[in-house]
């Protein structure tokens, strides 16, 4: 349902087995984890390392998971009572995490159904908030906030000392330009005003290199000294930092694993625009979004304008979609019912046999 159709480069084997052969007790690495991680993120032109701002290595907090990163950084920062923002639909753990906080969740609304929704509305960010918890890109609408939306959320955040929490597990899936796949930026790289807001940048090379069953170790960028600090000791204090072999994954992938993912993002832009082009083909306007990140198509089964369905076998509902073999994650998850998330991240005929299935029901 979440992870890639595909193995994910052999190189990460071949080192986790070579480990597994000589190494066994503790092992600190994190000098070399946070190397590679800055290394990654410096501005060269390639198509498999993002063009972001400089990465400093002392920026670099090892992690057990992306969710337990979030968690963290609500207990150290924030306190029971505190309104959080975060957009919706999200990334439903993310919100758990709010809640089994003991905070209160603001939500704000991102579009759904159009291509183009690169913004929200920043009206409805509150002032009263301690933090805002972005997944960003969006999972599962793949929206990408514009730049200059960035800019705004940044200088907001940063006015009114609010902690800034980002899931950037999908940017390495970035499809802005057609047949030109790349990473999306850490988000408020351009930002003027980066370096003072209180940020902390979350990714995990589990989700681009589909090491999930490592996993692949995940980290924190925290710009802000003193922040990074008390948000690094209270990682430790917890025993969440990342495993040995999960940080042999990622040095493994951000050294050697650059054309592999190149590769693998081609394939999904293909796919990506496979399903548009079905969608064409069969005369059909359903209301969806591939948005500009990620490998996810996101489904409004219970569109309201029925005129958008030219067929009136299409499954109306999860449970149809089931019923016809298709599984996908049920939009109620991500707080929207009636939607249904899909992985593109395979074979182009098994998208084309689940969508005739949903339409048409055809088997």
């Amino acid at each position: 349902i979440a992870d890639m159709d595909c193995p994910p480069p052999g190189v990460i084997g071949k080192r986790l087995a070579a480990a597994l052969s000589s190494h066994y007790g503790y092992h600190d690495i994190h000098h070399a984890t946070a190397n590679a991680v800055s290394h990654w993120f410096k501005p060269q032109g390639t198509q498999h390392i993002a063009a972001n701002s400089p990465v400093s290595p002392h920026s670099v907090v090892g992690v057990a998971s992306v969710v337990s990163a979030v968690d963290v950084a609500l207990k150290t920062f924030c306190q029971p009572g505190d309104s959080i923002m975060i957009l919706t639909p999200t990334y439903g753990p993310l919100k758990a995490c709010i809640a089994l906080n003991g905070m209160q969740a603001h939500d704000i609304a991102i579009s759904t159904s159009s291509k183009a929704a690169h913004s929200i509305n920043l009206n409805a960010l509150c002032e009263n908030a301690s933090a805002m918890v972005l997944c960003h890109p969006n999972n599962p609408t793949g929206t990408v906030l514009s730049e200059q939306c960035q800019e705004e959320i940044v200088t907001f955040c940063h006015q009114h000392n609010i902690l800034l929490v980002t899931d950037e597990v999908h940017s390495e899936f970035g499809f802005s330009s057609p047949y030109r796949p790349a990473s999306v930026p850490l988000f408020g790289s351009k930002s003027r005003l980066r370096d003072r807001c209180n940020i902390i940048h979350i990714n995990s090379v589990s989700k681009a290199f589909n090491l999930a069953a490592v996993p692949g170790a995940s980290y924190a960028i925290v710009p802000n000294p003193d922040s990074k600090q008390q948000f690094a000791q209270a990682i430790k204090a917890r025993h969440l930092e990342a495993s040995f072999l999960s940080q042999l994954a990622l040095i493994a992938a951000y050294k050697d694993g650059g054309a592999w993912l190149n590769a693998l993002r081609h394939s999904i832009d293909y796919n990506r625009q496979f399903v548009d082009f079905y969608f064409n083909y069969h005369g059909l306007h359903p209301d969806y979004t591939l948005g500009q990140a990620g490998y996810f198509l996101w489904l409004n089964l219970e569109s309201k304008d029925a005129s958008r369905y030219t067929c009136t076998s299409a499954a109306r509902s999860f449970q149809a979609c089931l019923d016809r073999g298709v599984m996908g994650t049920d939009g109620q998850s991500f707080g929207a019912p009636g939607f249904i998330r899909l992985n593109l991240a395979c074979h182009p005929r098994v998208i084309e046999q689940a969508l005739d299935r949903i339409f048409f029901n055809r088997f």
